[in-house]
């Protein structure tokens, strides 16, 4: 029982240190009249999520994500997947500051067509109510397959050959970045609770309407650099109920040098 016990306690402690190696890491909000952003920065990833605000609600705009170097102040983002085509070309160049729950960002963004934008924002720490630094899920992950049963009863299923789900899971926050056939499909993330083996889901923000499902319910298992989902996810209003079973692969950030954290 002891040794179980350290093992455990091993376990959450380095996943802890996983999460807190410098104060970037963690979910940070940006928000004016106009325009909500939410980026999620881990130790070796990040993801944004970014949508229009007006009097007849909200509207998604982009997304994108990839891996990131740290020195000192300067941070510099590499984008690998996006809402958008042709983004292998851009480039940014920032300098950040830490001020307890907020986060300096200050640089360029240079697009594929050579056009520069100016970037001068500040983001404020999100603070969830929970946080599960023992999970076993977190990290990067993609999809490797997916098959489910749609709220009619249709069948379907897919591979990595044709569909991709990027997805970061941490402490507090998921997100997922889906393509298909090379295409951009959706764009989704939120806050979970853990039960035991399930998770409970809550889809926050959404880059398309139609998904809107009041309650996802997970049945997680973790081996080695496989992690094996299947659930359901529930449209109360509606009354229908998509039911799914995915395969996920860890990626490993050990491979990219454009993951190394430096200080």
């Amino acid at each position: 029982m002891k040794t179980w016990i350290s093992v455990f306690a091993l376990f959450a402690f380095s996943n802890f240190q996983l999460f807190a190696q410098h104060d970037l890491i963690g979910t940070w909000e940006y928000k004016n009249d106009s325009i909500r952003s939410v980026k999620i920065i881990t130790p070796t990833y990040w993801m944004v999520y970014a949508e229009s605000q007006n009097q007849n609600g909200s509207e998604f705009m982009h997304s994108h994500g990839g891996t990131y170097t740290l020195s000192g102040n300067k941070y510099v983002e590499y984008i690998e997947t996006a809402s958008w085509e042709d983004n292998e070309n851009v480039k940014t160049n920032f300098t950040c500051k830490i001020d307890g729950d907020k986060f300096h960002q200050k640089g360029t963004l240079t697009l594929a067509d050579g056009t520069i934008v100016p970037i001068d924002e500040i983001w404020f720490k999100v603070n969830s109510g929970n946080s599960y630094e023992s999970n076993p899920s977190v990290g990067t992950w993609d999809q490797l397959s997916s098959s489910y049963i749609l709220p009619d009863g249709t069948k379907e299923s897919h591979t990595n050959a044709t569909a991709t789900r990027f997805q970061i899971i941490t402490p507090t926050h998921w997100v997922r970045m889906s393509h298909r056939d090379g295409k951009f499909e959706n764009f989704i993330g939120g806050t979970y609770k853990i039960n035991g083996n399930k998770i409970y889901s809550k889809i926050e923000f959404s880059s398309n309407p139609a998904i809107q499902f009041n309650e996802v319910v997970i049945d997680q298992k973790v081996d080695g650099d496989k992690m094996y989902w299947n659930g359901y996810a529930t449209n109360t209003k509606e009354k229908q109920t998509l039911t799914f079973d995915d395969v996920f692969q860890k990626v490993n950030p050990k491979g990219s040098k454009k993951a190394k954290v430096k200080k």
